[in-house]
């Protein structure tokens, strides 16, 4: 990846075309539909955002709504009576594949308080589908064990 950038040469009408090599650049890439931005007529495939303060909102909003859109699929997997413990399963993967997408990827981007509020309310969630899946498995092999003993 290259940057561009026209300088004026002083005490001249000439300009000169600068080329930065940005191969090593960090920061938060701007994801996109078309995978291509358009800015003043010239074509952008790959926006790097290396600034904190711009990069913030943006993560926050996309993290916020994948929160919001977890704690809706949770709250459907624990409501729903389900005799095999396979619901609660699935909602310990969601929280942990949640987790793990949080820290790979935006977690340099975050506060520390929106972080450790959002991981709070996930493991008392994570807590109680524990508490739940473990009541079944409990039940299950009660019944399993007392048809046979002699």
């Amino acid at each position: 990846m290259y940057a561009l950038k026209k300088v004026k040469i002083p005490r001249t009408k000439r300009t000169k075309l600068i080329i930065k090599d940005l191969t090593n650049l960090e920061g938060f890439l701007m994801p996109t539909r078309s995978k291509k931005f358009t800015i003043e007529d010239m074509i952008v495939e790959n926006l790097i955002l290396t600034n904190k303060k711009l990069v913030y909102p943006i993560v926050s909003k996309k993290v916020n709504k994948l929160y919001k859109r977890l704690l809706l699929i949770l709250t459907e997997l624990l409501t729903t009576d389900d005799d095999s413990g396979q619901t609660y399963a699935e909602a310990l993967n969601q929280i942990e594949r949640f987790r793990l997408q949080i820290k790979n990827k935006y977690r340099y981007y975050l506060n520390q308080k929106e972080l450790q509020t959002m991981s709070n309310q996930l493991k008392l969630i994570q807590i109680e589908a524990k508490k739940r899946l473990f009541e079944i498995e409990d039940t299950y092999n009660i019944i399993n064990t007392s048809g046979k003993s002699r």
